[in-house]
């Protein structure tokens, strides 16, 4: 998975030159289905290839998530 975005601009019009940039993300994901009707996600995204403007950094996000069939 991955990211890009432009820089923005200042108020000339021209580049800020602290936003925009690009980040690559590892991103696995395990789904569990206990029974036929319900499943279970479990899965995160870390950021492996970060060129970001300004300081900006990107963190690791953790995600989880329950569907139920009806």
């Amino acid at each position: 998975m991955a990211r890009y975005e432009l820089e923005g601009a200042n108020g000339d019009g021209r580049g800020d030159g602290i936003s925009g940039g690009f980040v690559g993300y590892l991103a696995p994901e395990v789904v569990v289905r206990p029974t036929m009707d319900l499943a279970l996600t479990l899965g995160m995204s870390a950021p492996v290839v970060q060129a970001l403007g300004g300081n900006q950094r990107e963190s690791v996000v953790f995600a989880a998530g329950l569907a139920w069939e009806i």
